[in-house]
């Protein structure tokens, strides 16, 4: 950052195992470097922080701007620059996810979210041409004033007004990265269930007391049970439902390992706990994790109103590997939604054919001039249809018209999602 006062800290598991700057109302770290250019820009800030103690002012503030993200006055849903955008409550000790953006000088429109829920939106309250956060600070506002016991895990900022699908990622893979999903995304929210950027997001210290190799166990179900026992009955409340021996039972080595489990329900929430036993004893892991059996498959069920599904990669949509040849005429391909609306060609010289590799190593449908399919009636109202295609070349890609009035969306070069 820069500069500190007082005596702000460093704790390595303060957060579900994960590491935190800790403040206790008298201590600062600030930037040396001064943020005023984002207001050319416009910008986009994004913390995870939390009230801890008594002193409930500013977390996230200036040296300075009279600036304040997330926190202020005793409440965790404010911002304010030169201005106030946001001055929504209440009052906890809860970890809390700000996002903010705002547009470029001068008069700017703001929005801001908490834990991915909108407080306001398209606000012109802040200051014209100042609204940056000039030297950021933390733990207070200019030398010693409005300052907070609190606790902070991360900021980001952006020079830039982030679209609301990276607002949304962003979201989502800081929630899973801190393991706060469960606690601070609604269910509505597009990453509640997973991180969109997957991956392992777990930080563990290894430590290797002794030589010998340890046998390892995951004993699992849908309780969490509490105690060190190694019994195993699924009708059994106070036990672990079932047991998964990693490496058959074999010993194993440093490293990840994973298990399969079967015989899950559906958006249910499961518990486990590794245990590993060698020649000098067994020992416990020291917190019982979770997860959720979900579907991650793109289906014609995943999403709601779903009335047309085109897909290269299963162009008959039996859901299996497509075995067609390169440059063959395909005067069909299967609709994958509900409808039916299978796009047909019948007239040999207008009739697209299949590339076996079009984007990399994927395939695609390929049109010549000339070539096209017809698909017939979607939707009989006007509006409140989303189009969304991956193509690439140059021209008219899909269209529609009721015979008075029409669309289309164009494949442009550089472009592959329409």
């Amino acid at each position: 950052m820069g500069y500190t006062s007082g005596n702000p800290r460093y704790f390595d598991s303060a957060l579900k195992g994960k590491p935190v700057i800790s403040f206790d109302g008298d201590d600062l770290i600030w930037t040396t470097h001064d943020f005023v250019h984002l207001t050319d820009t416009g910008y986009t800030m994004v913390s995870i922080a939390r009230y801890t103690g008594a002193r409930n002012q500013r977390i996230i503030s200036s040296r300075t701007r009279d600036f304040a993200f997330g926190f202020q006055g005793a409440l965790t849903g404010r911002w304010y620059a030169q201005g106030w955008i946001s001055t929504a409550g209440p009052l906890d000790s809860d970890w809390h996810i700000h996002l903010g953006v705002i547009d470029k000088k001068n008069n700017p429109q703001a929005s801001f979210w908490r834990d991915g829920e909108s407080l306001v939106s398209s606000s012109r309250g802040s200051g014209n041409n100042n609204f940056d956060p000039g030297q950021l600070q933390f733990g207070g506002y200019k030398t010693n004033e409005q300052m907070s016991s609190c606790e902070i895990a991360e900021v980001i900022i952006f020079d830039r007004i982030l679209n609301q699908s990276e607002q949304v990622q962003l979201e989502g893979y800081l929630a899973h990265k801190w393991n706060l999903s469960d606690e601070i995304l609604p269910d509505s929210h597009p990453h509640s269930e997973q991180s969109p950027f997957g991956g392992i997001t777990t930080i563990n210290q290894l430590k290797t007391i002794g030589g010998d190799p340890p046998i390892v166990k995951l004993f699992w179900g849908d309780e969490a049970i509490d105690e060190n026992s190694t019994l195993v009955d699924p009708d059994n409340n106070s036990s672990w439902d079932y047991v998964a021996e990693v490496n058959s039972s074999g010993v194993v080595g440093l490293g990840i390992h994973q298990e399969i489990a079967t015989g899950l329900t559906l958006n249910k929430t499961y518990f486990y706990r590794a245990y590993a036993q060698n020649l000098g004893g067994e020992t416990w892991a020291p917190t019982i994790e979770s997860f959720k059996a979900i579907d991650t498959r793109f289906t014609q069920d995943t999403m709601d109103g779903l009335v047309l599904w085109l897909d290269a990669m299963d162009v008959d949509g039996d859901n299996l590997p497509d075995q067609n040849s390169d440059g063959v005429s395909l005067p069909l391909w299967i609709d994958k939604s509900k409808e039916n609306k299978n796009a047909i060609q019948t007239v040999a010289l207008q009739t697209p054919s299949y590339a076996t590799k079009v984007i990399g190593a994927l395939p695609g449908v390929r049109f010549q001039s000339g070539q096209s399919y017809n698909v017939g009636s979607l939707n009989l109202t006007y509006g409140n249809v989303h189009v969304f295609m991956v193509a690439q070349g140059t021209g008219v890609a899909m269209g529609a018209t009721d015979g008075l009035s029409g669309w289309t969306l164009d494949a442009k070069p550089g472009n592959r999602m329409g």
